[in-house]
């Protein structure tokens, strides 16, 4: 998903840069360097993996792909919505570090990323991820392109090492499955009854349902699973797809292929079904902040190893540097995860780390409704919730109580007082991180003059005042546009939807025009839920009311 508003759907709903199509030959490349294909799946449960031990075969693909390579059974992502958690895992900086902590928030771009490393290295970094046109995804290193699929750029990209980021919409809200994967995990493969259908009704046609506007009756947690995994099913063919890709091109032993997700997602665990964007009611219990994976790389990483360690999101960007022998940034707060991979043990006590809002993208106007941090260990899990009510912790005896069900915290203060010790490390930690990078961007901010001839109020040139946007006549992208000169910076403040969809922000842009897309059209239809859209310009350098430009409206059309 991309746009300004589309920025606040993003991790929502939203399809993949999937490959298919292109019949391409074989693609020379550097023989030293291999290729570097991260995939990542939103809102997806590693318990319904068949290489994680599920029972169902929803993902044969991913489990090939397990049988050749290195898997990790105890993965946790930093997050429980997807922004932060994949900022955190392309710079390895944890949410309250890296500031992207919220919708239309962006790292500041003097921050050395990995990716920036791997371009000085000679790789190129191709934007080719739907993601990478939100503001939350700005400044991490990616490289503009105007391919959306991974066949589509390497067909005009050959020879030169690469580093390719693709994000699958995956099981997410809305459990909206379509033929043939809709009766695949159904009862005698039969169509759900229609009661069931009826109460499931709003997980089935909204991505956003707030725990206060619905409920779930316990007797439907069979359907809300056959839906779920049929889902994961899809994803696990558009997986093939894009394997497929490289298979075709002979790339597939030269390249690092990492599979993961942003987060998992609630099944009823407890009570309810989502994730902090779509549930209003994050949490940071187990089946939302653990992810799968899963790395391979054919004669170079170990085929079959399976790693119970506790791992994180942002020790996936430190393994890649590691083992393409590029030296990582100045600031990281992940490790590299090639000592365990190789059998070194683990040379300190195990610790994961997470924080999110409990509302994630969705967060009324100006309330974010509560903050939650926790740290795990393989024994103990403490989560931290900050709200109107005041601060409280809950303590989790994860190793005999997985599915983190009774709080145990008054039965031991002594561990509830040595994990808050080590949880408030990890956040004053986070924020000497954070003042170090802030530190470096104010070295390198420079205020910049208004260029000649630069308008005190841009005026919008594209689209219209009034506009409805429809998918064809658009070809699927959106595009904003307005006076201006290349190289000043600009700040686009967007209004977007009403009731439960109304959001609000800005971000800045250099240059007088923003491009989001191409959208498949499952995208541009689920845009139509937070119509309509508003989005106005003024010049970063000037900050008063005076130079904002006028207001232009406009609506997504179903296509």
């Amino acid at each position: 998903m991309q746009f300004v508003g589309i920025a606040l759907v993003v991790g929502l709903v939203g399809m993949a840069s999937v490959a298919g199509g292109a019949e391409l030959g074989p693609r020379p490349k550097d023989p030293g360097k291999p290729n570097v294909l991260l995939i990542t799946v939103d809102s997806f449960r590693p318990d319904h993996i068949g290489a994680y031990g599920y029972r169902r075969a929803t993902t044969p693909t991913i489990d090939r792909l397990a049988r050749g390579g290195v898997l990790f059974r105890a993965a946790v992502n930093q997050a429980a919505w997807t922004s932060p958690p994949l900022v955190s895992m392309l710079t390895s900086l944890y949410p309250s570090t890296h500031g992207v902590d919220y919708r239309s928030k962006s790292l500041d771009p003097s921050v050395v990323t990995p990716l920036r490393r791997l371009r000085e290295a000679g790789y190129a970094v191709p934007g080719i991820c739907y993601l990478i046109s939100l503001p939350e995804f700005e400044n991490l290193g990616f490289e503009p392109t105007a391919e959306r699929t991974l066949d589509a750029w390497l067909a005009t990209n050959p020879g030169k090492p690469f580093f390719a980021w693709i994000h699958l919409v995956g099981p997410h809200l809305p459990l909206n499955p379509p033929p043939p994967y809709d009766r695949m995990f159904t009862p005698g493969g039969r169509p759900l009854p229609a009661d069931v259908l009826a109460r499931l009704k709003p997980f089935r046609e909204q991505p956003v349902i707030p725990r206060t506007e619905a409920s779930v009756d316990p007797r439907d947690r069979d359907a809300v699973i056959a839906l779920y995994d049929a889902k994961v099913r899809r994803t696990d063919d558009e997986i093939a797809q894009i394997l497929g890709t490289l298979d075709r091109l002979g790339l597939r032993r030269s390249t690092l292929v990492i599979l993961t997700a942003d987060h998992g997602e609630e099944l009823l665990d407890h009570g309810f079904i989502g994730h902090a964007s779509t549930s209003l009611a994050g949490t940071l219990f187990d089946e939302v902040i653990r992810v799968p994976l899963i790395m391979t790389y054919p004669g170079v990483l170990p085929e079959g190893r399976r790693i119970n360690t506790l791992v994180e999101g942002i020790d996936v960007l430190p393994t890649v540097l590691d083992l393409l022998g590029v030296p990582p940034p100045p600031v990281t707060q992940g490790r590299s995860l090639l000592p365990l991979i190789r059998g070194t043990p683990a040379p300190a006590p195990q610790r994961v780390f997470a924080e999110t809002t409990t509302c994630g993208r969705s967060c009324p106007e100006g309330q974010d409704q509560g903050r939650l941090q926790a740290i795990r260990t393989p024994t103990w899990k403490l989560i931290r919730t900050e709200d109107a009510r005041g601060e409280r912790f809950a303590l989790y005896h994860v190793a005999s109580d997985p599915k983190e069900r009774s709080d145990v915290a008054a039965r031991h203060p002594q561990i509830v007082a040595r994990l808050r010790a080590e949880l408030a490390r990890y956040v004053a930690l986070n924020q000497v991180k954070a003042d170090e990078l802030r530190a470096i961007a104010a070295l390198a901010s420079r205020p910049a003059p208004a260029p000649a001839g630069a308008p005190a109020k841009p005026r919008i040139l594209r689209p219209r005042d009034g506009r409805r946007l429809a998918f064809v006549e658009e070809a699927g992208r959106v595009v904003v546009e307005w006076e201006g000169q290349p190289d000043d910076r600009y700040v686009l403040e967007y209004e977007v939807g009403t009731g439960r969809y109304l959001m609000r922000g800005d971000f800045t842009v250099i240059g007088p025009r923003k491009e989001f897309g191409p959208l498949t059209a499952e995208v541009w239809n689920q845009l139509v839920f937070y119509n309509p859209f508003r989005v106005r310009i003024r010049p970063a350098r000037c900050d008063k009311a005076a130079c904002w430009g006028e207001w232009v409206t406009f609506r997504f059309a179903g296509s």
